[in-house]
């Protein structure tokens, strides 16, 4: 049966060491959906570069990416584990770069909708094991 819902873009960002666990969050944001989507009024969009974005003549790939999938998200779940990433032209990493400018476009102070809180990622943020 069909149903109203807010759609939520969660990009999905680590380097390419941790293809296993992107797989483990999508699947896991698939199981959330299947569970409360109806329920709640809210579907999450598992987001990443590998499905989401596509090859286009001019510009270098990383801010392709950027203006493709990560500027158009809602929320970034951010990942890393042996490697930070690929530098790219302005930054230490393409996953790096996407948590910046993510992080760079958030609202200076964080606010509350009638679905709940938000969780703001900041740089202070403890990155733990993913293992």
């Amino acid at each position: 049966m069909t149903f109203v819902a807010t759609v939520v873009r969660v990009l999905i960002a680590s380097p390419s060491d941790l293809r296993d666990e992107r797989d483990r969050v999508e699947r896991t944001i698939h199981r959330w959906n299947a569970l409360h989507a109806a329920h709640v009024g809210v579907v999450l969009m598992p987001v990443r570069w590998e499905t989401n974005a596509s090859a286009e003549m001019g510009g270098a790939a990383q801010d392709l990416i950027n203006r493709q999938i990560v500027d158009e998200s809602d929320v970034l779940v951010g990942m890393f584990w042996t490697r930070l990433g690929t530098p790219t032209a302005t930054n230490v990493s393409g996953t790096a770069e996407e948590l910046q400018r993510a992080s760079s476009m958030l609202p200076s102070q964080p606010r509350s909708s009638s679905r709940g809180s938000r969780l703001i990622w900041t740089p202070s943020t403890t990155i733990s094991s993913p293992r």
